[in-house]
């Protein structure tokens, strides 16, 4: 499997595929997408939680199951509010984005 996108959603390879003929997505060549698997990511200082399902957190998170809203937007800034450095650097002036 591979990302597809801009590591928005994981889909795994079809069954049966040989790697002919190349994925394609709405960016144009899977194979060939920078965004198939970054490492090395920089925080996010001014990321803000927009919306979140914290009904849903709280189940799919056991350790969150008795915290409060702000204790959850707390949460999940500090395990997700990052972005690749690829992508840090492709949003710079010259970059593709």
């Amino acid at each position: 499997g591979g990302w597809i996108g801009h590591g928005r959603a994981w889909r795994s390879t079809p069954v049966g595929w040989s790697g002919e003929p190349p994925l394609e997505n709405a960016a144009g060549n899977a194979m060939a997408d920078y965004d198939l698997l970054e490492d090395g990511f920089c925080p996010l200082p001014y990321a803000r939680v927009l919306t979140a399902d914290y009904d849903l957190l709280r189940l799919d998170f056991p350790q969150l199951e008795d915290r409060s809203v702000s204790e959850i937007d707390a949460w999940l800034l500090k395990h997700a509010a990052y972005m690749s450095e690829g992508q840090s650097k492709r949003l710079q002036k010259g970059g593709d984005h």
